[in-house]
């Protein structure tokens, strides 16, 4: 017998002694006689296979969807640090061995990214995605082996053994779903509304992603058609390019952290954007300077979506040192951080004298930063911004107040305000990513201490920390703030 006659023999014996050991006895046997049946498990599995061969229904309007998805240029491209963190980033969240981009064309998913995988693609009708492109809300089928639509599947079959799955669509501007960034596992679970909300999040910024290497493709194009006699210019230009491309792939080989390669080419792009502003502007009309905005815009927005959401992924993912730290250093540093975005004038903030606590003098840092920043910029026009830090010891604790006059925090979204994504207003209103605050409540909790907030809208808000006191071994540091201007 041939090796391929054996093989095929090997996998249609596996396959049914499978669905096999998932058919309860009775129905598995002869009907007249009651003894078992090979023949009864044969059936049973061919009928799963001719119910599992269909795959999921294709959209009504495919075929403009899948027009959408080769506008964005992306199948069948090289791997892009961009994408990879941010499954990456999906893994690490909602803590499941698999996370990928998947985009669905016409016979198959093919994987943009794929963390916790080594295949490319998969075929179509064996693709969980293929049914969450069939909506806008978050397919998730918690046990596939218990769900007929997916039982007899080969990647539930074997390899990568799926058990849970969870799909949120990458939507585009014109409402279609090109694919999903979906999240695995190989155990039966569920997610709680906060879990789904935050994986739809994370899906917006994969799309605000495709939508920036798209704009960026449809960008070089029309580029062409302005350069003109700029060959010398057009040349320095292609230096760049080569020395971005160069930049990034160092960047892949060698860099150590998540944010450093995920930000890396975010300032490669907007420094290259400037250069075309300042080399060809004489050169630019208004359509072509209208797209170096939205890109200049675009970049922005992206960097601090990826900023704070790598900075709450660092607190809920790193093991953190804690020591004595002294809060008034602490206070410097983040004023230091502050005075780079903000024209702060004389008495904005003030200062008492702050004692010294057992925590992170770097994540600490961070909070100061959030909490003193927001009181700055969610400011009234009628008055000039005023931030208060204070603190008093009660009971081993340190209890911190940082008090500002802005705008204050609604009575009923008082509650919402230290969740991920929570915002309350647009970017139009005040830039922001929904996060800061999160990343605050984290940190103190992993501080083993809290963090909440009372505030009265029109007037203002006062946020009060507790931290553990440390031993006091030592006095402050002398040169605690008082004031600063």
């Amino acid at each position: 017998m041939s090796a391929c006659l054996l093989s095929a023999v090997s996998i249609c014996m596996r396959k049914v002694e499978q669905a096999a050991s998932r058919l309860r006895l009775s129905d598995a046997v002869c009907p007249t006689c009651r003894t078992q049946s090979p023949g009864a498990v044969y059936t049973s599995l061919m009928a799963d296979e001719r119910r599992f061969s269909a795959g999921a229904p294709r959209p009504d309007d495919e075929a403009e969807r899948l027009e959408t998805l080769r506008s964005f240029q992306l199948l069948d491209t090289s791997p892009d640090p961009m994408f990879d963190h941010i499954t990456s980033l999906a893994s690490q969240l909602f803590a499941t061995p698999i996370a990928l981009i998947s985009l669905v064309d016409e016979t198959r998913q093919w994987f943009k990214s794929a963390c916790g995988l080594g295949a490319s693609e998969t075929p179509r009708e064996q693709a969980f995605c293929a049914y969450a492109i069939l909506s806008d809300e978050v397919f998730i089928v918690p046990n596939a082996l218990e769900d007929e639509r997916f039982a007899e599947n080969p990647l539930v079959l074997g390899p990568p053994d799926i058990r849970f799955y969870a799909g949120a669509p990458l939507i585009a501007d014109n409402q279609q779903r090109i694919g999903t960034l979906c999240i695995i596992d190989t155990v039966p679970r569920s997610l709680s509304a906060k879990e789904i909300e935050s994986l739809k999040r994370l899906a917006a910024i994969a799309m605000d992603t495709a939508a920036t290497h798209r704009n960026d493709q449809l960008y070089r194009s029309q580029l062409h058609d302005h350069v003109g006699a700029l060959e010398r210019t057009q040349a320095r230009l292609d230096q760049a390019v080569d020395h971005l491309e160069a930049s990034n792939m160092e960047l892949r080989q060698y860099a150590s952290v998540v944010s450093h390669d995920l930000q890396a080419p975010l300032r490669h792009v907007a420094g290259f954007v400037g250069l075309l502003e300042e080399h060809c502007a004489d050169q630019l009309d208004d359509d072509a300077r209208g797209w170096i905005d939205n890109t200049q815009s675009a970049v922005r927005k992206m960097r601090y979506l990826i900023r704070d959401l790598l900075g709450y992924a660092k607190v809920e993912s790193r093991r953190i040192e804690l020591e004595a730290v002294d809060l008034n250093a602490v206070a410097r540093e983040a004023m230091t951080y502050l005075s780079d975005s903000y024209v702060i004038g004389e008495d904005c903030v003030t200062f008492g004298e702050l004692p010294r606590v057992t925590g992170n003098a770097r994540q600490l840092v961070q909070v100061f930063e959030n909490l003193i920043g927001n009181g700055l910029k969610y400011r009234t026009d009628a008055r000039v911004p005023r931030v208060t830090v204070e603190a008093e010891v009660v009971d081993g604790f340190c209890e911190v107040s940082v008090a500002d006059n802005g705008i204050g925090i609604p009575e009923d979204k008082l509650d919402s305000v230290f969740e991920i994504f929570q915002r309350l207003h647009t970017d139009q209103e005040f830039p922001g990513t929904g996060i800061g605050l999160a990343i605050c409540k984290r940190v103190l909790e992993r501080h083993g201490g809290d963090i909440r907030v009372e505030s009265r809208l029109g007037q203002g808000s006062t946020f009060s920390l507790r931290l553990p006191l440390a031993e006091a071994t030592e006095a402050p540091d002398s040169g605690a703030l008082k004031k600063t201007g």
